[in-house]
């Protein structure tokens, strides 16, 4: 009889000599791990191109660990199961389309995976593994499980990501060891009410399924910690999601959320929340951004006052090279003027643009950019997220001098998925084309091109319509705001004066009773988000010094800037 390192010896010899044929025997990787007595109670064999499972390996009677990954097994013989003392088996990245019922006499397995496999179904008797605590079934093409999945009594981690999932067996609520379940990457369109059962869970993932709702239920797994929902349909969320005392990490990232509970609150400071990408007004989307803390901060402030009023209003962004004629086309957009001999802008000029849409009024804040090389270093301060941005590009001008790319990877890099209108200014003067196919399909936050005329005053009523149809999109415009909120936000914007103290702000918030320093932090935040006024959170250094104003700032660096 041979001894376990003798088996080995020959195991590994034919599987050389079966990759020399094949010329790959750089790929080879044959471990093993011999307790005590020499016997082998690990074996790794990876990459070995095997199609079957040598007969070698169920010679080893005291194996404990088998790892097969990443070979073109088809099938597993009925052998398998004379390995009584296999505690973990990893099959991922095979050919598997089925598994024998012998795998049932595995008694002691504790790990089974099988990831990246063919399997379209599971045998019942998988239930009858006890003693397993760890199942992977992720990237198969399960359409459903057995009911006996419910009998792994001793399972802690399921991971059936995917798959085409639509729903669960009703038994998977036996599972009351189970801690870690991830459903991601099926097509689950409600969540399963057993899986509310299931008291010891501390991470649901719930990532790109179909799931437009969640069961009120959802409140009673108490010791979750990790929530994810990314890439769902979700529009609403329960109250009862703020009972989830111990969540750390909470994902509702491209979801079609336009509010959530007041009950989020309740969730503890210190869970990450991820909110983006979702069409959120009620609390805005700057202050959700911020955390569970500003969220509560903002909800205390709509329930201790009774007017609220929607925020209608925006941030437009003019950018281009110097010359190129933005401050005209604001001249023209506003005011309906042009002047031939008009003056380059030093730094930033804010003006106020007064619009109606679906018979409300917007006040729009656009900020006219100079555009000389020596301001571009200072842009990344002042450009923003969820605001409309217009480049401006001159028609007498090629396309490399326009600098279109330039601007675009900045508006991208800074500005993240705000919507885009190219203007193409001075078309009196020369025609330019542009390659928009090409541009759109590498920026696909432009929402269009438009060709002007600013001394003609042609093309402008497209350009209000396009002006109007992207501000109506942008997530935060009708945002929801507590009336001492809007009295401080507007006694800011009527001081005479370039800066003020923080503690000058906090002053002006305790006015308006708004005494929390948290819900002082959370509002200056989001006025700096909208580029009100100025105050960097993110720096130690400057967060409890100044309020300032965007556009003496900006005038005053430029000055600096070139006075050296």
């Amino acid at each position: 009889m041979l001894t376990d390192l003798e088996i080995i010896a020959q195991l590994e010899k034919r599987i050389v000599r079966k990759l020399e044929k094949l010329d790959e025997v750089e790929w080879t990787s044959v471990g093993y791990q011999l307790n005590d007595q020499q016997q082998v109670i690990g074996l790794g064999l990876y990459q070995c191109n095997l199609s079957e499972l040598p007969a070698e390996i169920v010679q080893l009677q005291n194996l404990q660990e088998l790892y097969l990954r990443s070979n073109n097994l088809s099938e597993l013989p009925a052998e398998i199961g004379q390995l009584q003392n296999l505690q973990e088996l990893y099959l991922d990245s095979n050919n598997l389309s089925e598994l024998p019922a012998e795998i049932v006499q595995l008694q002691n397995l504790q790990e089974l995976d099988l990831r990246s496999n063919k399997l379209s179904e599971l045998p019942a008797e998988i239930g009858q593994l006890q003693n397993l605590q760890y199942l992977n079934l992720r990237s198969n093409k399960l359409s459903e499980l057995p009911a006996e999945i419910g009998q792994l009594q001793n399972l802690e981690s399921l991971n059936l990501e995917s798959n085409n999932l639509s729903e669960l067996p009703a038994e998977i609520d036996q599972l009351q060891n189970l801690q870690y379940l991830n459903l991601s990457s099926n097509n689950l369109s409600e969540l399963p009410a057993e899986i509310v059962q299931l008291e010891n869970l501390e991470s649901l993932n719930l990532e790109s399924n179909n799931l437009s709702e969640l069961p009120a239920e959802i409140g009673q797994l108490e010791n979750l910690e990790s929530l994810n929902l990314e890439s769902n349909n979700l529009s609403e969320l329960p109250a009862e999601i703020g009972q989830l005392q111990n969540l750390q990490e909470l994902d509702l990232d491209s979801n079609n959320l336009s509010e959530l509970p007041a009950g989020i609150g309740q969730i503890q400071d210190s869970c990450q929340l991820y909110i983006s990408n979702n069409p959120l007004k009620t609390p805005p989307l700057e202050i959700a951004k911020k955390g569970i803390p500003a969220i509560r901060d903002y909800f205390q402030s709509l329930e201790k006052e009774e007017e609220q009023f929607p925020l209608n209003e925006a941030k437009v962004l003019l950018v281009g090279q110097g010359g190129v004629g933005k401050t005209s086309l604001v001249n023209r957009l506003i005011h309906d003027i042009f002047h031939d001999d008009e003056t380059k802008t030093d730094g930033i000029n804010i003006d106020n643009w007064p619009i109606t849409i679906n018979k409300e009024k917007i006040r729009l804040n656009v900020w006219d950019f100079g555009g000389q090389e020596i301001m571009h270093a200072t842009h990344q301060f002042f450009l923003t997220k969820r605001s409309l941005y217009l480049l401006v590009l001159d028609a007498r001008q090629g396309e490399n001098e326009s600098r279109a790319e330039y601007w675009l990877k900045l508006i991208q890099s800074i500005g993240g998925d705000s919507p885009i209108i190219v203007v193409i200014n001075k078309i009196d003067e020369h025609g330019l084309e542009v390659n928009q196919r090409f541009l759109q399909e590498k920026y696909p936050t432009i929402k269009g091109f438009v060709k002007v005329s600013c001394k003609q005053d042609k093309g402008f009523k497209e350009l209000k319509t396009k002006i109007n149809h992207c501000v109506d999109k942008l997530p935060h415009v009708h945002d929801i705001l507590p009336k001492s909120w809007f009295d401080i936000k507007n006694t800011l914007e009527d001081l005479e004066k370039d800066f003020i103290p923080y503690t000058d702000y906090q002053s002006l918030c305790e006015k308006h009773d708004v005494t929390e320093v948290s819900k002082q932090k959370t509002l200056i935040g989001f006025l700096h988000d909208l580029g009100i006024v100025l105050n960097f959170q993110s720096d130690k250094r400057l967060q409890d010094t100044n309020v300032l104003n965007p556009e003496w700032v900006t005038t005053g660096v430029y000055k600096r800037v070139v006075s050296r």
